[in-house]
């Protein structure tokens, strides 16, 4: 308070001023709704940059149109921002759900080569499109459960090798993974268990996204952590060129006693994904590592 003047100031990005600005900017009529939608994954150039990237949309119909931000601490501060491109897509973003887009090249992993806006139509049906680049190209994957009953429960991750895409999804019965190469849609299918043996509790198959390595090339995979219904059983589903989806049974593994299993990670740039063990060594807990590749 101030000479008996109340002053509010807000910490909001997305203020009344920040979208009168993108408005005039962007020569948006006044009744057009402007909406941030999202923080767009970093990139490491982007975190170098100390700078982040957001998706916001803007129309007066759907779908709406899209445009690149980029902001800096500095920026963010004064709700300014830097126009990097305008976007148009025919399919609505708005409700989606986003995730990192995996992307490698033949044995090379990149550094998070795009993002996925996953839009689900119905209890049975959606689209996975899987913006790369920096948003210049695009692919897209769509699915139907095969039973009106198997109702679709979200999609667990989205990879990008060379000019093949593919899609995970998990429906109430089984692990579906979508691909499309050269615009060829290709579907595999594996059952997913569950069990109500207790009365009031399902017991299910805990899913990770990874990339298995091998020595000539990765492949995407999806970790499973079935320790809920198998006592200490944890495996990885692939997908093969050939085959479709296979459990190698390499890569089909025992707890070890006295431990955990936890989600795999990957710990640096070079490395590729490892089991992980959180386990109990004396009065201490150790974790524990076991790399995902075949020889």
């Amino acid at each position: 308070m101030n000479a008996g003047k109340v002053e509010v100031r807000t910490r909001l990005y997305d203020n009344y001023a920040f979208e009168q600005s993108l408005k005039k900017n962007l020569s948006v009529p006044t009744q057009a709704r402007v909406k941030v939608m999202e923080i767009i994954p970093q990139t490491m150039d982007v975190f170098a940059g100390n700078r982040i990237q957001l998706l916001v949309g803007f129309g007066e119909t759907t779908p709406l149109t899209y445009v690149l931000l980029s902001v800096s601490a500095e920026q963010l501060a004064k709700h300014e921002y830097t126009v990097e491109k305008r976007l148009k897509f025919e399919e609505d973003l708005q409700g989606n759900q986003m995730e990192p887009l995996v992307t490698f090249d033949g044995a090379n992993l990149k550094d998070r080569g795009g993002v996925t806006f996953t839009g689900f139509y119905t209890q049975t049906s959606a689209r996975s499109l899987m913006l790369k680049d920096n948003f210049e190209s695009k692919d897209a994957v769509k699915i139907s459960s095969a039973r009106r009953q198997d109702a679709l429960l979200g999609m667990i991750q989205t990879f990008r090798n060379e000019d093949e895409s593919f899609a995970f999804f998990q429906s109430k019965s089984n692990l579906i993974l979508m691909r499309n190469r050269d615009g060829k849609e290709l579907r595999d299918e594996a059952s997913i268990q569950r069990s109500s043996l207790l009365p009031g509790s399902v017991f299910n198959e805990s899913f990770f996204p990874l990339v298995r390595a091998s020595a000539r090339s990765l492949s995407p995979a999806i970790y499973v952590d079935a320790t809920q219904l198998s006592p200490q059983q944890i495996y990885t589903w692939v997908a093969d060129q050939s085959a479709g989806l296979v459990a190698p049974i390499n890569l089909s593994v025992t707890v070890p006693e006295g431990c955990r299993a936890m989600a795999p990670q990957r710990w640096s740039s070079s490395s590729t994904y490892a089991y992980q063990f959180l386990c109990k060594s004396g009065d201490q807990w150790e974790i524990r590592s076991l790399p995902v590749k075949s020889e």
